[in-house]
């Protein structure tokens, strides 16, 4: 029987040690998806218009964040 453990959903969608960008992070629906995948091990960049609400959603949801 073949190792079925690839296929568990922690591996399948896994984003540990991944980089990923998101345009808009810092407000809406951008911001909810800097937070989750901070929280599951990503590195995320963030853009946007606004440096400034870039800079606070950073400070408050930590983690690995470049924007």
């Amino acid at each position: 029987m073949s190792d079925l453990s690839r296929f568990k959903l922690d591996n399948l969608f896994s984003v540990a040690g991944q980089t990923v960008l998101i345009t808009g992070g810092g407000s809406g629906i951008g911001r909810t998806l800097t937070s989750a995948f901070v929280a599951n091990g990503a590195k995320v960049i963030i853009v946007g218009r606004r440096l400034e609400v870039l800079e606070e959603a950073a400070k408050e949801i930590g983690g690995d964040i470049i924007r």
